[in-house]
């Protein structure tokens, strides 16, 4: 290791205390410790300063200064690979905090290892804003391999509110098969079952062709199929598209033939608990303020009974921010349905968080109902390019304006970014 007697007698001046720490890692001056890296041909050694190491991680206290403490000052980490170690000890020496997003779970990995907190903060502070239907698919695939259950439940989210844009995604092609099995399990994909049997199909012919295993379709989705909920389908769909492709079992084909055709039988497959996402806007900016305690509200109308479960609102746009809010449902102008006072935590990244209404509101067709919101807090995102009415699911949503709103919420820009409904009567 180096001692410094041969570094130039100017390398301190006018550097700051990180980029002096940045220079002594780098040339590894004064070092007292080093570690091997790594496994195999990817191997490397890398020096560091026990003090360092000890002032930012409890478990490099105890390893080199608990009852156990490391004996040898040559340790070896071969679950870590070399780049990763060299970008944990960045953050050690300097507070690096600029991370890829495809580093940041190897990365979250280590951090976790030893108990860098404020690093696996940054982590899944990338990971979150990296999260956007064309990149969830990959990153609930890392989640799931780097056993991270907070990163797997945020892209889950998103997957159930955005169902057919990320099963439409060219990531979603390039799933891994236990990723796309747990994804499949969850039961409130907002996916009608013949959509999700469409898109997996597409997975597995993919999947045929990058393995060379051309035609053999039913061996692609063989431990896929039993989370396909075909008893869901219509008689007519399954009997026309799916009953001729020759990837059923004979005692499955038999079995939800006799279901779908009776209706006598058990059923052999749980519905999923679907829900109808209405989002109001196409795009999203940030700065907002609502510094002045002012309401936000917006009316609107369904043309079928039907129950609110969600109302999805815009969070901050800066750093970490904190809420109040309180929220109101209001029936035909005056009668109150329900309110919520809540405290909201966001992290910056996220652009919205979801206020649960429970139980579900009921609402009938055709009577105005108003949503009145008092947020306050820091300077949030917004949407643009609201929508007057949207349709799903046979259900339409038409917004109206309201005059109690005084912080810009109206039709076309604002908050509320998605109201979430059920219909009363599913099949």
């Amino acid at each position: 290791m180096a001692s410094g007697g041969d570094e130039p007698q100017d390398w301190r001046d006018n550097k700051s205390l990180v980029q002096c720490n940045r220079y002594i890692l780098e040339q590894e001056i004064g070092c007292d410790v080093r570690f091997e890296v790594g496994e195999g041909d990817n191997q490397k050694s890398m020096a560091a300063h026990k003090s360092h190491l000890m002032a930012r991680s409890d478990v490099f206290f105890a390893m080199f200064e608990g009852p156990m403490a490391e004996p040898n000052s040559m340790i070896q980490i071969p679950d870590i690979e070399p780049v990763t170690f060299k970008l944990m000890l960045q953050f050690i020496y300097c507070d690096d905090n600029k991370i890829d997003l495809v580093d940041s779970f190897p990365l979250l990995y280590a951090a976790q290892k030893y108990n860098l907190k404020g690093l696996a903060v940054k982590c899944v502070q990338r990971i979150r804003q990296g999260i956007s239907s064309d990149k969830v698919c990959w990153i609930f695939m890392h989640g799931c391999i780097w056993s991270q259950d907070e990163v797997k439940d945020l892209c889950m989210k998103h997957i159930i509110h955005h169902s057919y844009a990320v099963f439409g995604s060219k990531g979603f092609l390039d799933m891994s098969e236990e990723s796309l099995i747990e994804i499949l399990k969850n039961g409130r994909l907002n996916m009608e079952e013949k959509d999700i049997f469409e898109a997996v199909v597409k997975w597995a012919r993919r999947k045929c062709r990058t393995e060379n295993n051309r035609g053999n379709l039913r061996n692609a989705l063989v431990n896929i199929l039993p989370h396909i909920r075909f008893a869901r389908m219509e008689l007519s769909y399954f009997s026309e598209k799916v009953s001729h492709m020759d990837i059923l079992t004979p005692e499955r084909l038999v079995e939800t033939f006799r279901f779908l055709t009776s209706r006598k039988a058990d059923h052999p497959d749980q519905p999923r608990d679907r829900r109808i996402i209405f989002e109001r806007f196409t795009r999203v900016k940030s700065g907002k303020g609502y510094f002045r305690g002012n309401a936000d509200a917006i009316s609107f109308m369904l043309s079928e009974d039907a129950r609110l479960h969600e109302v999805l609102v815009y969070g901050s746009c800066q750093s970490e921010g904190l809420y109040k809010i309180d929220i109101k449902v209001i029936e035909d102008g005056d009668r109150q349905l329900c309110r919520k006072q809540i405290d909201l935590e966001t992290d910056g990244f996220t652009k919205t968080y979801p206020i649960e209404i429970a139980p579900p509101m009921m609402m009938s067709k055709n009577m105005c109902y108003t949503l009145l919101m008092v947020m306050v807090g820091p300077a949030s995102y917004f949407g643009e390019k609201g929508v007057i009415a949207k349709q799903q699911e046979g259900l339409t949503i038409t917004f109206l304006p309201n005059e109690k709103g005084l912080n810009g919420t109206n039709i076309k820009q604002g908050q509320f970014n998605s109201l979430v409904f059920k219909k009363t009567r599913s099949r």
